[in-house]
């Protein structure tokens, strides 16, 4: 789940934010986009790039209490991962406020897929829609996870598991055309890795036909199946 750094992203500098944002200037947006829905859309990327502050201490944490190494983070630093995984979650929330105002919530059609686990799947109205709603589902899991090996006293096993499955039962609609694995391969990696293994051979599976398109979703990136009864199904 973690992919660890020695830095935070460059992106989240200050320097680079005004690199960042598009500002209206719709240099990769469509034109009939108003610059009120930009700004979200650039808030959403600022967020993003504040994520691999969390993910390197967290694995590290993760790392030290599954394989028992020497390198565990103190009592300071955990708090610390803690309180930043808390703030992050916060503006998350406070985005996802804004985005829902110019992006309508998803809604159930039935799955065409005879492979699917999932009677019914999750239908947005334009796939960039989707695509977003599924990388904030994917954060939220990240700051989840890093506030359970931070040891957080809070419920998360009914939110994990909706998310999980939130972000699965997009793959049908927003994963569907040639930019599809695109727009859900950064979901879908972090989903898969609290999934049940009923769920993970079944994303593998899906990860066969995207591979041509992206590689990033070649299922040999992937770690093997898990072999427990664990994970979100």
């Amino acid at each position: 789940m973690f992919f660890p750094s020695g830095e935070g992203c460059f992106l989240s500098r200050p320097e680079w934010k005004p690199v960042v944002r598009d500002g209206g200037r719709h240099l990769i947006h469509p034109a009939a986009h108003l610059v009120s829905t930009i700004h979200v859309i650039d808030e959403f990327f600022e967020r993003l790039a504040e994520i691999p502050s969390v993910l390197a201490p967290a694995f590290v944490l993760r790392e030290s209490k599954t394989m028992g190494t020497f390198q565990q983070p103190d009592d300071v630093e955990i708090a610390a991962l803690a309180l930043r995984s808390i703030e992050y979650r916060r503006l998350f929330n406070a985005w996802y406020d804004k985005f829902t105002t110019i992006a309508p919530l998803p809604y159930d059609i039935p799955s065409q897929d005879p492979d699917s686990p999932f009677d019914f799947v999750l239908q947005y109205n334009m796939s960039w829609m989707g695509s977003m709603y599924i990388g904030y589902w994917a954060c939220l899991l990240i700051l989840q996870e890093a506030l359970v090996q931070c040891e957080w006293p809070e419920e998360f096993e009914q939110s994990r598991g909706e998310l999980v499955r939130n972000i699965l039962r997009s793959i049908e609609t927003v994963g569907a055309g040639t930019m599809g694995p695109y727009r859900v391969g950064f979901g879908v990696r972090i989903a898969y890795e609290l999934a049940s293994a009923e769920l993970q051979l079944w994303v593998r599976r899906v990860l066969d036909r995207f591979k041509k398109t992206y590689a990033a979703t070649d299922k040999s990136t992937y770690p093997a199946p898990r072999t427990d009864d664990g994970g979100y199904s």
